[in-house]
C-alpha cells in the first residue's frame, strides 16, 4: 500500500548471503519483486529450466527471502506463487569467510552490470535527469554509524512506499542500488 511503511523482513547469516551470491537467484529477487510468480513462470521469464528454477526458488523459499503467497489455476493444475516481502533485507554475517563475502559481492557486481548495460544500450533524453550515480567516501564516527544506517535503510523504506507494482505508460521502471560498506583498510576517504 502506498505511503504506509511495511516493516523489514530480514534474512540474517552466512545462508542469506550465500541464496544471494548467485546470478540466477538475484534475478529471481528481483522478478519477485515486481510481482509474485510460480516456478514455471520464473522459468520462462529467466530461460532456464523447470527444475532449476524449482531448486533456486526452493533455496530462496527455505532461507526465508522468498514467501509464498497464493495459487494460481493453471492448464489443469495448480501453481504456487511467491513473492519477495517489500521491506526485505539481508543482514550480513560478521564471522562469514571472506570468499562468502566475495561471492555475493561478485554476483552483485555481476547483476549491476547486466542492469547498466541494458540501459545504456537505448539511453533515453530523459534519462540524464531522471537517474543519479554517487559515489561518495565519508568518514563517520563510530557513534554516528547506527545513525547513517537508519538513514539509508529510511531512504529505502520511503522509496518503496513510493513504487506501484503495476504497469502503466506513465509509471517507469527504476533501479535503486544503495551500498554502504565499510572501505577497505588501503583505501582512503577524500
Amino acid at each position: 500500500m502506498a505511503g504506509r511503511r511495511q516493516p523489514l523482513v530480514t534474512v540474517a547469516g552466512l545462508k542469506g548471503m550465500r541464496a544471494l551470491a548467485h546470478p540466477v537467484r538475484l534475478r529471481m529477487v528481483e522478478l519477485l519483486h515486481r510481482s509474485p510468480e510460480s516456478a514455471s513462470s520464473l522459468a520462462r521469464a529467466l530461460g532456464i529450466r523447470y527444475g532449476s528454477a524449482q531448486f533456486h526458488l526452493g533455496v530462496l523459499a527455505h532461507i526465508g527471502i522468498a514467501e509464498r503467497v497464493g495459487e494460481e489455476k493453471k492448464r489443469g493444475g495448480t501453481e504456487v506463487l511467491y513473492a519477495i516481502p517489500h521491506g526485505f533485507k539481508v543482514e550480513l554475517d560478521p564471522t562469514a569467510p571472506p570468499e562468502a563475502w566475495q561471492a555475493m559481492y561478485r554476483a552483485h557486481l555481476a547483476d549491476l552490470t547486466r542492469r547498466l548495460e541494458l540501459t545504456a544500450a537505448s539511453p533515453r533524453p530523459e534519462d540524464a535527469t531522471r537517474s543519479r550515480t554517487v559515489v561518495s567516501d565519508l568518514r563517520l564516527a563510530r557513534r554516528d554509524v547506527p545513525k547513517a544506517l537508519a538513514a539509508v535503510d529510511d531512504l529505502v523504506q520511503r522509496l518503496r512506499a513510493m513504487s506501484v507494482h503495476q504497469k502503466g505508460p506513465e509509471l517507469f521502471p527504476f533501479t535503486l542500488v544503495l551500498n554502504f560498506f565499510r572501505a577497505a583498510p588501503g583505501e582512503k576517504a577524500q
